[in-house]
């Protein structure tokens, strides 16, 4: 899931939607740096914010980054979307916030397997609790 929300962000830079991208995520942000140089984007293109544990403290972690811009891309995976954007919207109340989800695995479908369920009760108990 985490490639495929790289290739996303790789395909709005190389399409000049973005001049920077930003990757976060202790223990992902460095891995997720590796692969978008692999891919073609510049060193000087990624910032790193690697303190974040959970959506909320990627807020928050990236407010400094980020707080100077007037609107940003919000990459992540669709079932992942809504409850991204809840959070970072709390915190940039002036941004133009443009979600742009990644193609991910989840699909219709994906509501029949039990794997499918429980990410989906999961992300919605999150959502509510944020």
């Amino acid at each position: 899931v985490t490639k495929q929300r790289i290739e996303r962000a790789v395909s709005l830079y190389n399409n000049q939607y973005s001049k920077k991208v930003l990757v976060t995520g202790k223990y992902l942000a460095a891995w997720m740096r590796q692969e978008l140089i692999i891919s073609g984007v510049p060193k000087t293109s990624i910032l790193v914010q690697n303190k974040s544990t959970n959506t909320y403290e990627d807020a928050c972690y990236s407010f400094n980054l980020l707080n100077k811009l007037k609107s940003i891309s919000l990459v992540t995976s669709s079932l992942h979307q809504r409850r991204a954007d809840k959070n970072f919207r709390k915190l940039f109340k002036n941004m133009i916030i443009v979600n742009t989800p990644a193609k991910d695995y989840f699909t219709f479908t994906g509501f029949i397997s039990p794997v499918g369920w429980f990410k989906t009760f999961s992300e919605i108990l999150k959502f509510i609790t944020y």
